[in-house]
């Protein structure tokens, strides 16, 4: 809650905050706010599920665990596709070292 005067920068400063992150993952996020809003727990987390399940297989997740872990911004393109992992464009093989 902010006085009446700070509302549009309060407002506009939020907004920054969310823009930096993947558009795919702030997508999710609002759907499953609006459709488990007014459902049990158990039905929220199905809807829950459901989002994380449809942002899982995308390159902007795989950009940001990968900037996470080498503490840095992520640069999230919204490609719906997976970049290849360096061990598996090196080697062909998932799970294997270079």
């Amino acid at each position: 809650v902010v006085p009446h005067a700070q509302l549009m920068p309060a407002a506009f400063d939020l907004a920054r905050r969310i823009t930096v992150h993947s558009r795919a993952a702030v997508a999710g996020i609002l759907t499953a706010v609006a459709r488990g809003i007014n459902q049990s727990i158990a039905e929220g987390l199905l809807v829950e599920a459901e989002q994380f399940a449809r942002m899982a297989p995308t390159a902007d997740l795989r950009e940001g665990l990968d900037a996470w872990m080498e503490r840095r911004q992520p640069a999230y393109d919204g490609s719906r596709a997976h970049r290849p992992r360096d061990a598996v464009r090196q080697t062909g093989r998932v799970g294997t070292s270079p």
